[in-house]
């Protein structure tokens, strides 16, 4: 059970992707044959709050997870996640043929029922493509590389005094991140991206999409893209997802409370009211926290659906509110509120046109101003 522990905790930290563990289920209750039972360990857990069933497999015959699953399928409905440490070309193929979910240690990852594919050790030898929509920390580090960019491009002397932009420089036309490290330690931080492995992960997806350039060895490597804050964000805008995991209603005595005043920002329309011209004509302020805030806040109200005040509570699926300091620094924008990309990840494919082309005036404004 460690480690499984361990080996899910490491795949948490190499992707960026949440992932907890529950409680070992007990394979007798499950329809599998002794020898099965003796070699299969099934653990709860989930996956961004997905509720998943992990599955590991010690024996020694090979492919044998392709006739467990169906087996144990009967007996919940709950997704089934193979976990291996890695896997062979064989089982590879055979796994994603039979829509078999699997992650492992190398950091590949599929997931048909949450619509995610990550298969980073084929990226370089066969030139696959990654998923359509971008991985959390791949979004983390794009926006970053946004931002830093349009903070160079108007203010290079400002850029260069502050010390969580270390990790950057300018070569001509060319942007450039020094180490994966020296990001980590100064701007990941902001915007949890805070070691290496999580780094590199997610530059690696950036590579492949053509978004990014390694340039020399492991240990000394850097990474380059076009300076061009406008032309990088035009590249990752058709890939950018929401960011907001799930959401829920909370009733307060009054609101913002001084439990949460501190922690949370706008979103929503509340936030675009603040920054658009969009009125604000919902009953309830919609604000949004992260997973480590959500405990705090329902233990500051009382979690009820439908309740006549109080507000809307968006989780997301990472930390927000560093995004929203990093753009403070391109143009005067408040303090509380989502920052203008992550409200257009929120919006761009909302089927109200008016909140659509609100969002897309709010973006097309930081470079062609008001």
């Amino acid at each position: 059970m460690d480690r499984i522990i361990s080996q899910l905790h490491q795949i948490s930290q190499g992707t960026g992707i949440p992932i907890a563990v529950g409680e070992a289920v007990e394979s007798s209750t499950v329809a599998m044959g002794p020898s099965d039972q003796k070699n299969t360990l099934l653990v709860q857990g989930t996956i961004l709050d997905q509720a998943v069933l992990f599955l590991v497999y010690n024996g020694q015959r090979a492919l044998r997870p392709v006739v467990l699953f169906p087996q144990i399928k009967q007996s919940t409905n709950t997704p089934i996640v193979l976990l291996a440490t890695q896997l062979s070309t064989v089982e590879r193929r055979e796994y994603l043929r039979h829509l078999l979910p699997f992650m492992t240690s190398d950091g590949e990852m599929f997931l048909p029922f949450m619509g995610t594919r990550l298969l980073p050790g084929l990226v370089t030898e066969q030139q696959v493509l990654p998923p359509d929509k971008l991985a959390p920390a791949e979004q983390r580090l794009a926006l970053t590389l946004v931002m830093a960019q349009l903070i160079f491009e108007r203010s290079p002397d400002h850029a260069q005094t502050r010390p969580e932009l270390a990790a950057f420089s300018t070569a001509n036309d060319r942007f450039l991140i020094k180490s994966g490290q020296r990001f980590a330690d100064t701007i990941g931080k902001q915007v949890n991206i805070n070691n290496r492995v999580t780094f590199n992960r997610a530059a690696k997806q950036l590579v492949a999409r053509g978004w990014l350039k390694a340039l020399g060895e492991t240990k000394d490597r850097v990474y380059a893209c076009q300076f061009n804050s406008r032309r990088l964000f035009e590249q990752i805008a058709p890939f950018l997802t929401s960011p907001v995991q799930n959401a829920g209603r909370v009733q307060f005595a009054e609101f913002p409370t001084s439990t949460i005043a501190a922690d949370f920002l706008y979103s929503g329309i509340s936030a675009l009211s603040k920054v658009t011209m969009i009125s604000d004509n919902q009953a309830l302020p919609t604000i949004i926290i992260d997973r480590t805030q959500r405990q705090k806040v329902l233990s500051a109200g009382q979690s009820q659906l439908g309740a006549a005040s109080g507000c809307e509570v968006q989780v997301s699926k990472y930390q927000l509110d560093g995004f929203n300091r990093l753009f403070k620094q391109i143009q005067d924008y408040p303090e509380n509120v989502l920052d203008p990309f992550h409200l257009y990840a929120l919006y761009q494919d909302d089927r109200d046109e008016r909140t659509q082309g609100e969002v897309e005036e709010l973006v097309d404004q930081i470079w062609n101003g008001a």
